[in-house]
């Protein structure tokens, strides 16, 4: 009896949020027909053509394959090749704590594009903080920087510079341009797709259409990509 007045309670629970007007998601589509119904779902309840629109509804087991080879393979084989190099301050470990946040050397406060690290550190006998650490890429440091000064304000985080971009020496970066040229070429397919058909079934299997198309531009001759 206990487990069923449990039930009841949460049930009961579960329909009056429902009630509230927050909807349950839908499972992953299954097929290129159900990934087609969904999207053109999300469409007409979005009243036509908007940002919201055009986001992707829940990704498959396929789907989510590839977008770990993409992050875990890829994108990691290419963080190493700087970290072999020193070029990349890692936020962890034990010596993080000892580092000098205020120092020149790691601002982002300047011109130059910066991989980042936003974070609230840790001061003796307060609370612990809500709000969750960033790390985040920057085209042009002084504009994100001042950015966040506008909208913290007062409670101003600690915001250091883990990998200036154009201080990567050229022979370094001719490496990492190979890398990555060659890493994409992995995502990228046969051939594109011509239909709405021939484009539902690609993402169905990978990464998103805009993605894809993307991929294949930075690594296809120009005749090849004419069909963009």
């Amino acid at each position: 009896q206990d487990e069923k007045k449990t039930y009841d309670s949460s049930g009961s629970q579960r329909r009056s949020k429902r009630d509230k007007g927050e909807r349950k998601r839908p499972p992953p589509p299954s097929s290129p027909e159900e990934y087609a119904d969904v999207a053109r779902e999300r469409y007409e309840s979005r009243e036509g053509f908007t940002f919201n629109s055009t986001r992707r509804p829940p990704a498959n087991s396929s789907q989510h394959s590839v977008v770990r080879q993409f992050l875990n393979d890829f994108c990691v084989s290419i963080v190493m090749l700087l970290i072999a190099r020193n070029l990349i301050l890692l936020p962890v470990g034990i010596l993080f704590g000892f580092v000098n946040h205020a120092s020149d050397l790691l601002s982002m406060n300047d011109g130059n594009p910066h991989i980042y690290y936003l974070f609230w550190p840790k001061r003796q006998g307060s609370k612990r903080r809500k709000k969750r650490d960033k790390i985040g890429c920057a085209g042009e440091g002084k504009k994100r920087y001042t950015y966040y000064r506008n909208e913290f304000k007062e409670n101003m985080p600690a915001i250091i510079s883990l990998l200036n971009i154009n201080a990567i020496p050229a022979c370094v970066q001719t490496l990492v341009t190979a890398a990555i040229l060659k890493g994409l070429a992995a995502f990228v397919p046969d051939q594109l797709p011509v239909t709405i058909a021939d484009a539902t079934r690609l993402e169905m299997a990978g990464l998103p259409v805009c993605t894809t198309l993307f991929f294949w531009s930075m690594v296809k001759g120009f005749d090849e990509c004419k069909t963009l």
